[in-house]
């Protein structure tokens, strides 16, 4: 068993550090077939529990610049008629409503009283 490589995952991640610490513990415990089915079973629900949520940031022109940036972090040029976001993740099944329902909150939030 390579000891280091357990430091290495909880330095770098503590979901790949359960998911590996969980095969090597069922793989000890129940078999070789056990942990390689728990193992890849925690680590697909892990990933797919972190990029169900992705960050999602609105955007505005940097001055002078053809760049957007996060508003929250620079001072930006913004335009009230139009609402800009970056979706920092791939849209797919696990996050699709999740992003649907932030979009539809923020054109809700930032709906003009003229239209």
């Amino acid at each position: 068993m390579d000891v280091g490589a357990l430091k290495r995952t909880w330095a770098y991640s503590k979901a790949d550090f359960a998911a590996m610490a969980a095969t090597i513990l069922l793989t000890l415990v129940e078999g070789v077939e056990a942990g390689l089915i728990a193992g890849v079973g925690l680590a697909i629900f892990l990933h797919l529990y972190a990029t169900s949520k992705p960050h999602i940031a609105f955007v505005g022109q940097l001055p002078g610049t053809m760049t957007f940036r996060n508003v929250a972090r620079h001072e930006v040029v913004t335009d009230p008629g139009i609402l800009s976001l970056r979706i920092d993740a791939s849209l797919y099944f696990p996050n699709a409503r999740f992003i649907e329902e932030k979009v539809n909150e923020a054109v809700a939030a930032n709906r003009r009283s003229d239209t």
